[in-house]
């Protein structure tokens, strides 16, 4: 497996607390992730997206931001992904080591000098094109593919660094094209990919346990067929089911060890329902008027699968690039006890212009708490974190970055580090900022090779900073 060493770079000062003027998992691991994820502490079970974040206090201490300030470093990218790019999100650490998927494989980087420890390769030289966020037990589940295809799978040992197995799903010409998902609940992990049959097998051994019934359910009588399809990991797991010839679509939690249903909830919508956790479980169905725009029209069920709450709609749209990739919480998508925080896109207004914006609700009340919109000049990138608080990310589009701490019941905001400009690295243009104990770790998406268009020797896969 091809690998470049990493970049050491100068680490920029240590700013100084201020009130921001404008206001970012993992279980092994958003990011991913969702930001989700992309999407990292024992505690959640969600891998790349559920991420640790410094130590909680409202105002940073210098002294650590100094002693932080030597693990600054970057690895080269250099290799591309598929042509059609699925949004790969991923991060894991092993006490001091971090793993980075690459499109040729997973390398794994000492997580103070960004030194290469081991690797594994992508199966049968075959390109990586989508991966878990979760990795119970120290195994992860993966997909690669070539061409515009990405429906193989494999699972890997991170403690041992091999491949523990690979699978590749029936094909079938009703299957929808839904693109790559791996939804992980435990040690079980349900694979999707496009015109290809679900499919459940454990983790620990790649048995295959269940297949979605060909995709097909009927409950008898005059009711219609239903097709299962975006499953969705994490506490629960969750499958959709697509009716035919109706205009319902029914969420049902789903028993993990027999692919049989526990509870199922109907919405009103055939298509376009969206799962953004598992547990809460939160969904967004399409805004009537506007059904094709990603506007967030959100719906909270409880345990049993009823409705709880509403969340007061607004004008909010989800990020055009979030992939849900069958992770437990989408990469846009912070819940803190009673609060959802999204890190939202604003409608387009008469200029054509819009800005991003972080909104949070009561999960019980479903009323608007607080909102902070981007400065023009700005963006807030999604991020997750494992945190009491809230990480944002904002981005100064080459003008100074600034990593913020949010207090989630208020809205507060405090600056936690600014990062000045820095001519000489880049990250592609989608990218995913994971906070693990007072290091920011940017991780740039793969892209897919162009036509007479080379990578600039200043891209770089990921690139390290203190928080």
């Amino acid at each position: 497996m091809t690998h470049q060493e990493p970049t050491m770079t100068t680490a920029p000062p240590a700013s100084h607390p201020a009130q921001a003027k404008r206001t970012l998992g993992r279980r092994g691991l958003l990011a991913l992730i969702t930001a989700t994820t992309l999407v990292l502490a024992a505690a959640v079970t969600a891998g790349v997206w559920m991420l640790r974040s410094p130590d909680g206090s409202t105002t940073p201490a210098a002294g650590k931001q100094a002693a932080d300030a030597k693990g600054t470093w970057s690895l080269p990218d250099s290799s591309y992904g598929l042509a059609r790019n699925h949004g790969v999100r991923g991060l894991w650490f092993q006490g001091q080591t971090v793993i980075k998927p690459l499109p040729e494989g997973l390398v794994a980087l000492d997580r103070s000098t960004g030194r290469r420890q081991w690797s594994i390769p992508t199966p049968d030289n075959g390109t990586l094109c989508q991966t878990s966020s979760d990795t119970t037990d120290n195994r992860l589940v993966l997909a690669y593919g070539s061409g515009t295809s990405c429906d193989h799978f494999f699972a890997v040992d991170l403690a041992r660094h091999t491949v523990l197995w690979k699978q590749t799903l029936q094909i079938s010409d009703w299957a929808p094209e839904e693109g790559p998902r791996i939804a992980r609940s435990g040690d079980t992990v349900v694979l999707e990919s496009d015109k290809a049959i679900p499919a459940a097998y454990r983790v620990s051994d790649g048995r295959r346990l269940w297949q979605d019934n060909d995709g097909k359910y009927q409950t008898g009588g005059d009711e219609p067929e239903c097709r299962g399809t975006q499953y969705t990991g994490g506490r629960q797991l969750l499958r959709m089911y697509h009716c035919l010839e109706s205009d319902v679509t029914e969420i049902a939690a789903v028993d993990p060890a027999t692919g049989h249903n526990r509870w199922t909830h109907k919405t009103a919508d055939s298509t376009g329902i969206k799962i953004l956790s598992s547990s809460p479980v939160i969904y967004t169905e399409p805004d009537p008027d506007r059904p094709y725009d990603g506007y967030l029209r959100m719906s909270v069920l409880d345990d049993g699968g009823r409705p709880r709450a509403r969340l007061a709609p607004g004008d909010e749209r989800r990020f055009p690039d979030i992939a849900d990739n069958g992770s437990a919480l989408a990469a846009d998508v912070q819940v803190r006890g009673d609060v959802l925080v999204a890190t939202t896109k604003t409608g387009i207004d008469s200029k054509g212009d819009s800005a991003t914006k972080l909104v949070a609700w009561s999960l019980t009340s479903g009323k608007r708490l607080w909102e902070h919109t981007a400065s023009k000049g700005t963006d807030y990138v999604p991020t997750l974190s494992d945190q009491p608080q809230i990480l944002t990310y904002l981005d100064g589009h080459g003008a100074t970055d600034t990593l913020l701490r949010i207090d989630p019941a208020t809205g507060r905001q405090q600056t936690v580090r600014q990062y000045p400009r820095d001519d000489q690295q880049r990250l592609s243009t989608r990218y995913f900022p994971v906070i693990d104990r007072q290091t920011v770790f940017l991780l740039s998406d793969f892209e897919e090779k162009l036509p007479n268009i080379e990578k600039s020797p200043k891209a770089k896969a990921l690139m390290v900073r203190p928080a």
